[in-house]
């Protein structure tokens, strides 16, 4: 299971669009963002084919913010496929009970990306 800890990804992804002003979104919790997504339990509502998480990010909270903002921020990074649209939600105060909804969150986003790339899934070793 994914651990609550800073994630050591190969390169940075830039949160929000670089052409587009207010696509980095900000949510206090997870619940908040499940809330404002329309996600039911576990992410079961989520439409991968309109809402597609390429990417995410556990990144430790700069200390100076850290007493509002939790110690850890979630920060998913999406593509609107039909309208080739990114954009990200950073989401804050992740706690260590959010985790295993969150990993079953992740999972669901990990298996709709494989099956985006499942001419390639036959050749995994």
């Amino acid at each position: 299971m994914l651990e609550l800890k800073e994630t050591n990804h190969s390169y940075y992804c830039q949160e929000g669009n670089y052409y587009t002003n207010g696509e980095a979104y900000k949510h206090m919790s997870w619940h908040e963002f499940k809330k404002y997504m329309c996600l039911g339990e576990n992410g079961e509502f989520h439409d991968h084919d309109y809402n597609h998480v390429f990417r995410f990010d556990i990144i430790e909270v700069n200390p100076e913010v850290e007493k509002t903002h939790g110690k850890y921020v979630l920060r998913l990074f999406y593509m609107l496929q039909r309208k080739a649209r990114n954009l990200s939600h950073d989401i804050y105060n992740i706690k260590e009970e959010d985790m295993e909804e969150i990993n079953l969150f992740l999972k669901s986003c990990w298996e709709y990306l494989k099956g985006q790339w499942e001419e390639f899934s036959e050749i995994e070793s």
